[in-house]
C-alpha cells in the first residue's frame, strides 16, 4: 500500500528469517493484488511455517515499522514509510488506487480535513482530560468479559462451581461410580434410590469444598506432561503417580502403591467406547471427571475401614493428603493476573505492539482450523514459541 501512494517499487514480499512468500494464502488459493505502478505482495512470510500468509492490507503502518527492525528488507520498509511521510507532508492529491473507484482528495481537501481533525482532537483533550485506566473497561484484557466462557476476568466462585458440575455430570454417565457408592456407603442398601442420591451429592459437596484447590491440582499435573494435543490436558500415567506420591496417599497397609496403579487402570475403561464422551476422552490418561473419580476409590481404600460414609472418607483424603501437600508450583493463576499482569504499564506495553500481535494471532491461529474457525492449541503454542 506505501509503495502505491509513493510510487516506490517494492519487493515481491516481505521477508521474515529465509522465508518468502507471494501473495496471500488462503487453503490452496493464491493472490497476488497490483496497486499502481509500484506493485507488491500483501503478505507476511513467518520462519518455520511453510504457505501461510496474512493480507498486508490488515498490517497497517505500525506493524510495518515493526517489521522494518526486524525484516532482511528493513531499508526498504524504512525507506516507504520515509516517502510515504514525504508524500502526505506535500499533499499529494492524484487518485490512488488503495481508495477503489472512488476519486482521491485533492490538496485542498487534505488540507482542510486534517485542519478539522486537529481541532476535534485539540478540543477533545481540553474537555476530557486524561481517562482513568479500568481492568474492565479500557485495558485489552477488557474483552474478556464477552468473549470467554466465564464472562469474567478472573476466575470467580461461580465458573469453579460450573466446572464441578460439568464434571460431575460427566462423572454420573459411567454406571460403574454409582455401583461403587452404594458397595463402599454402609449406610445405603440396594432399592434405596434416595439414599443413595443424597450420598452422591454429599461426595460432590465434598469436592465443592475445595474444588479450586483440586482445578490448580489437575493443571499442575496436566503441565508436568510431555505430551501434546489433547493429551496434555489430562493426567498421564507418570503423572498420576507422582501425584499420588507428592499427596502422600498411600499407607502401606490399607492402601498400597500397587492398589494405586490399580485404580488408575480401573477409572480409564470406558463402558460405552462409541460414546461422545468416549470420543474425547484420552486412553490411559485421567480428565478432570476421572481424577474425582481416582480420588473417591483412593480415600475408601484409605479410610473406609474405619470411616462409613465414602462422603466423609472424601473429606477425610482432601483435608489430611491433598490440600495440605499441594505442590508450591500448584498456584492460583488468578494471584499472577493481579500481581504482575493486569496493570496499566502493562497493558502499555501491549497495546504499543497489539497489532503485531494481532497477525501473530491471526497467523497462528489458522495454521489448523477446527471446524472452519480459528484455533491456537497447544500445538501451535510451541510451534510460535
Amino acid at each position: 500500500d506505501l509503495a502505491a501512494l509513493g510510487g516506490v517499487e517494492a519487493p515481491d514480499s516481505i521477508s521474515v528469517g529465509n522465508n518468502s512468500v507471494l501473495g496471500a494464502s488462503v487453503g490452496d488459493s493464491r493472490t497476488v493484488t497490483s496497486l499502481g505502478e509500484g506493485s507488491i505482495a500483501r503478505s507476511m512470510a513467518i520462519p518455520g511455517v511453510a504457505d501461510t500468509a496474512m493480507p498486508m492490507t490488515s498490517i497497517g503502518r505500525r506493524v510495518l515499522r515493526h517489521l522494518a527492525h526486524i525484516t532482511t528488507n528493513a531499508d526498504w520498509a524504512a525507506d516507504s514509510i520515509a516517502q510515504e511521510d514525504l508524500n502526505r507532508s506535500r499533499f499529494v492529491g492524484s487518485p490512488s488506487p488503495v481508495l477503489g473507484d472512488e476519486e482521491a482528495p485533492g490538496a485542498d481537501q487534505l488540507v482542510l480535513q486534517e485542519e478539522k481533525e486537529g481541532a476535534a482532537e485539540g478540543a477533545e483533550g481540553v474537555d476530557e482530560g486524561p481517562k482513568e485506566w479500568l481492568l474492565e473497561t479500557s485495558s485489552i484484557w477488557a474483552g474478556r468479559l464477552k468473549e470467554t466462557r466465564g464472562k469474567s476476568i478472573l476466575t470467580t466462585p461461580g465458573i469453579v462451581r460450573r466446572a464441578l458440575k460439568s464434571d460431575w455430570e460427566r462423572l454420573l454417565q459411567e454406571p460403574r461410580f454409582e455401583r461403587f457408592i452404594l458397595k463402599h456407603t454402609k449406610a445405603v442398601k440396594s432399592g434405596e434410590d434416595d439414599v443413595l442420591q443424597a450420598e452422591i451429592n454429599e461426595v460432590r459437596d465434598a469436592f465443592g469444598s475445595c474444588y479450586a484447590q483440586v482445578l490448580r491440582c489437575f493443571q499442575f499435573y496436566c503441565a508436568a506432561s510431555t505430551s501434546m494435543g489433547n493429551g496434555a490436558f489430562s493426567i498421564q500415567l507418570n503423572q498420576y503417580m507422582q501425584l499420588v506420591n507428592d499427596m502422600g496417599m498411600a499407607d502401606g497397609r490399607y492402601c498400597k502403591v500397587e492398589d494405586l496403579g490399580t485404580i488408575f487402570t480401573q477409572v480409564n475403561f470406558e463402558t460405552d467406547k462409541k460414546s461422545a464422551q468416549a470420543d474425547v476422552n484420552e486412553d490411559k490418561a485421567l480428565m478432570r471427571h476421572e481424577l474425582l473419580e481416582c480420588l473417591v476409590r483412593i480415600a475408601t481404600k484409605r479410610y473406609g475401614h474405619k470411616i462409613k460414609d465414602s462422603s466423609d472418607c472424601v473429606t477425610a483424603l482432601l483435608e489430611n493428603q491433598l490440600i495440605p501437600n499441594m505442590p508450591p508450583d500448584a498456584v492460583d493463576p488468578d494471584v499472577f493476573r493481579r500481581e504482575r499482569l493486569y496493570n496499566e504499564p502493562v497493558d502499555a506495553v501491549f497495546r504499543a505492539h497489539a497489532d503485531a500481535l494481532q497477525v501473530i494471532y491471526e497467523i497462528y491461529s489458522n495454521l489448523h482450523p477446527v471446524e472452519g474457525k480459528a484455533h491456537l492449541g497447544i500445538e501451535e503454542w510451541y510451534q510460535l514459541f
